[in-house]
């Protein structure tokens, strides 16, 4: 079977603005494409992402050496956090004791009161700013209180993260602040750990102590516990109040508790899923139903796409709060499942509770802009209408 010329690049800012429509003609025209410059291949409806994540066999994490591109793209070396043997399990079960059911709705009570804070510190601003005085700080505070950092440090992480993320539209090589932003973040991270007390970095402690994870694999936790948790929860987060904004019928069924806060949550991860996608390495040659991936391709799994599948979603392209529950990839599936989907969940729907209960539903009131990052849709800026009452 023949690769239609239609193709993905997730370098383009064009693209990165507003992905929906390339996917609709993917799905439609190429549900297996290849970008020949990049050579990266692209993976569009919602089966074969989810065949293919649920894939470890055929669709790896990781790779033994990494090019510009491989970097650009989230993977790593084979190993500890990346890979897809029984050392991953170790990760995966040293999480449990940090972003499991119970640890994280221990967590609640300082989430509301960030958020709370926060809003504080925006009521009676005649056009606040949610992406940058709200969706983006709250993550930041909540991973300082889930570590123990001390909050002052919120720009210092804040800024950290931003150097990992930051990309240049059409060039796959790293700005030259991104290796140096993790350096520097891991830097801090290792002195936090010394210094720091928190259940989280007491249950990486003791991991430590019982020879389960090395001095290294510690900080790599926790790097990814702040790195990742605060870029795709604050995309999250904005992406729901930017939907409610554009669609004020939805909105208005939500400020009515005509819809449970936890609903919105999901419909904003299906409609905007916060990573758009995620990258694999074809172990071999594998077949799919549109055609054949060589071994050794970089593949783009389409999250974003796959959610908004017409063969699995009515009319998909829609906000709809009131929408039936259907399973959802934003968070992925198998074996790199996010860890972390329990704690932005939380995140999203007491931010959207906190503000519902001291504001009218929010009014768009300028233009939203964007930062561009590979995967993410994160807001830089939302300007609303939008009056915040004091407590």
């Amino acid at each position: 079977m023949s690769i239609v010329a239609v193709h993905y690049d997730p370098t383009d800012a064009a693209t990165h603005a507003d992905p929906y429509p390339l996917y609709a003609a993917l799905r439609r025209d190429a549900p297996l494409s290849l970008n020949s410059e990049l050579g990266v291949w692209a993976l569009a409806r919602h089966d074969d992402v989810l065949a293919a994540l649920e894939d470890r066999a055929a669709f790896a994490s990781s790779l033994v050496s990494l090019s510009p591109l491989d970097r650009y793209l989230g993977l790593r070396e084979a190993g500890y956090v990346a890979g897809d043997s029984a050392r991953h399990d170790v990760l995966r079960r040293v999480l449990r004791g940090i972003l499991g059911r119970r640890p994280v709705e221990r967590m609640e009570p300082d989430i509301r009161r960030i958020a709370e804070t926060l809003l504080d510190e925006l009521a009676g601003t005649t056009v606040p700013d949610l992406a940058a005085g709200y969706a983006r700080r709250l993550p930041v505070l909540v991973t300082c209180a889930l570590l123990g950092l001390p909050e002052a440090d919120e720009a210092t992480i804040a800024a950290g993260v931003e150097a990992v993320f930051s990309r240049v539209p059409g060039r796959v090589e790293l700005p030259a602040a991104g290796p140096a932003g993790y350096t520097e973040l891991c830097a801090y991270l290792r002195a936090a750990g010394r210094d720091g007390a928190s259940a989280a970095l007491a249950t990486l402690a003791a991991a430590h102590e019982a020879g389960e994870i090395t001095d290294a694999e510690v900080i790599d936790i926790a790097f990814i516990l702040v790195a990742a948790g605060v870029k795709t929860t604050s995309t999250l987060i904005g992406g729901m109040l930017l939907a409610l904004a554009e669609n004020p019928d939805q909105a208005a069924l939500v400020w009515n508790d005509r819809v449970p806060v936890a609903d919105i949550v999901e419909e904003t991860l299906r409609y905007d899923a916060p990573a758009q996608w995620v990258a694999r390495v074809a172990v071999r040659q594998t077949a799919t139903p549109h055609g054949v991936i060589p071994a050794g391709a970089r593949v783009l799994l389409l999250l974003g796409s796959a959610n908004r599948d017409e063969r699995r979603y009515d009319d998909p392209g829609r906000f709809d709060v009131e929408r039936e529950r259907r399973r959802h990839l934003a968070f992925g599936s198998g074996l790199h499942f996010c860890s972390g989907s329990g704690l932005a969940r939380l995140e999203a729907r007491v931010a959207l509770e906190a503000l519902r209960a001291r504001a009218a539903p929010p009014v768009l009131a300028g233009a939203p802009a964007r930062i561009f990052s590979p995967a993410e849709r994160e807001l830089g800026a939302l300007p609303l209408r939008i009056t915040i009452a004091p407590r």
